[in-house]
């Protein structure tokens, strides 16, 4: 079945914005990387920050892309991206695994790996030393090798499932929207990297 999503073109709906708020982990909502062959580079990452009332339903969302440029999401984009990551990291609830393979003839493939943060875990030192803190909750990884909009099927069956399942294949095709052109920010990437956790090759 040809790839489609009623939310694609969200990138062409956001807005470039040169003033952001602090894109911290602390605000981070998902990121994707791409560990390439060559090299790993982060592809989008969404913040979100409190609107001017501070309503969780005013709360604004912001965008990293490829190249490093800074976008303001249309809410309805937002919402629809961040609910698909959040689906998509749910799989791994349900037992059916973090990576996988999608089938190709060609090897050494991209992998694309979408990273989203889970609950905040109290640790005993943190919360007798600093009165009730908690630890940023760790980035969870689910990995797609060789994702193509145009193949869904896998190299292995994934349980009984042979193909990527659709809110999995509807997401990578969208995120592929962030790759971005013209000159990159080095400065936001750098940052994007550090947060990610993305080392230099």
């Amino acid at each position: 079945m040809p790839w489609s999503s009623t939310h694609s073109g969200w990138r062409s709906r956001a807005t470039p914005h040169f003033n952001p708020p602090d894109l911290t982990s602390a605000t981070l909502k998902f990121a994707v990387k791409v560990n390439a062959p060559a090299f790993t580079y982060p592809l989008l990452a969404v913040f979100s920050a409190p609107g001017i009332s501070a309503a969780p339903e005013e709360e604004e969302a912001f965008a990293v892309d490829a190249q490093g440029a800074v976008l303001k999401l249309a809410p309805e984009d937002y919402k629809a991206l961040t609910a698909l990551a959040r689906g998509v990291d749910a799989m791994q609830d349900t037992g059916v695994g973090e990576a996988w393979r999608v089938k190709s003839p060609i090897t050494c493939r991209p992998i694309h790996v979408l990273l989203v943060p889970q609950p905040e875990q109290p640790t005993a030192a943190v919360v007798a030393a600093e009165g009730g803190r908690k630890e940023p909750g760790a980035l969870r990884e689910t990995s797609v090798y060789a994702f193509s909009k145009e193949n869904a099927q896998l190299s292995k069956p994934v349980g009984e499932l042979t193909e990527l399942p659709d809110a999995m294949r509807e997401f990578f095709g969208l995120v592929e929207e962030a790759e971005g052109e013209g000159d990159a920010d080095e400065l936001t990437l750098t940052k994007m990297k550090a947060l990610l956790n993305i080392g230099e090759r």
